[in-house]
């Protein structure tokens, strides 16, 4: 019935432009039984919701399994991602000495990095996963020319050090947060060179 309605209403009000070209116009009466309503279009707020929750699942699902397989630091991203998590947290929320065997692939990627120093955090040994290194003994400076007496040196080396070392300000290894780090391994250990 709509159909033949509206091929009646196109041939009743058919009209002839100046140039020749026939166009249809349409009374608005007729014009509003066909356009669908606003209301109609516009989705409800319950499906709003079901929208903004779908979104938000999957973008929980795609973040964390970008980390995947080092799930242990894995941090949401409003709290900085898994790359900034560990100023909020630390230790056995992120550094349990997961990434030690990354650190062995990264030292038999470098073998340029001598002499190596390895400081993980955890209960594993560097030597449990095939990584001969030496423990660096620091070196407090006491130059009075330095404005801070208790500033600390290290050998010159590769140091690969465990978050939860390095963000304990107890331990002279704290020192190297004032730097960027050269490398990072997996999510919980990060490489300075020390020249």
């Amino acid at each position: 019935m709509q159909t033949k309605l509206m091929v009646h209403a196109k041939t009743r009000n058919r009209k002839v432009k100046a140039d020749g070209a026939a166009c249809d116009s349409f009374p608005p009466s007729r014009l509003r039984a066909f356009a669908p309503s606003r209301q109609n279009c516009l989705p409800s707020t319950a499906q709003w919701r079901q929208v903004v929750s779908a979104v938000c699942i999957l973008a929980t699902i795609v973040s964390s399994l970008s980390v995947y397989p080092l799930s242990l630091s894995y941090f949401n991203e409003p709290s900085g991602g898994s790359v900034n998590g560990w100023k909020h947290l630390d230790f056995s929320n992120i550094d349990w000495g997961q990434d030690l065997l990354l650190a062995k692939e990264w030292v038999d990627a470098h073998p340029h990095a001598t002499p190596l120093y390895v400081q993980p955090s955890g209960f594993v040994s560097p030597a449990d996963v095939g990584i001969v290194s030496t423990h660096p003994q620091p070196i407090r400076s006491a130059d009075a020319n330095l404005a801070n007496t208790n500033a600390t040196s290290f050998p010159s080396g590769w140091d690969i050090i465990g978050l939860h070392r390095l963000v304990d300000p107890q331990l002279p290894v704290h020192e190297f947060l004032k730097r960027e780090p050269d490398d990072t391994i997996g999510y919980s250990m990060r490489v300075y060179h020390v020249h």
